[in-house]
């Protein structure tokens, strides 16, 4: 409530507001989906999987994304090829 007149701050107040609390940020719809797949694979989500959530091909981006907006520590680690290989696991 503003002080003055008893009214709620008008919208522009609102957003020229400081304090200690985040800016909301609206979310993308593939951010979205992005984000509500992370929530139902706790153990984590391929690099495919990712791309099919989103759905785009470019997943790590919208990882990026989410990391900057929402302020979320996502783990990525790119798969060494030629390990797996040397392993007998079969990557294309």
């Amino acid at each position: 409530m503003d002080k003055k007149n008893g009214q709620p701050p008008k919208e522009t107040d609102r957003n020229t507001r400081t304090n200690s609390t985040p800016a909301i940020r609206r979310l993308s719809p593939r951010e979205a989906r992005l984000l509500a797949a992370l929530l139902c694979h706790l153990e984590g989500l391929s690099r495919e999987a990712v791309d099919r959530a989103t759905p785009a091909s470019n997943g790590p981006h919208y990882v990026e994304q989410l990391r900057e907006k929402l302020g979320l520590q996502i783990p990525c680690r790119r798969v060494d090829r030629e390990k797996l290989a040397k392993l007998g696991l079969g990557v294309r």
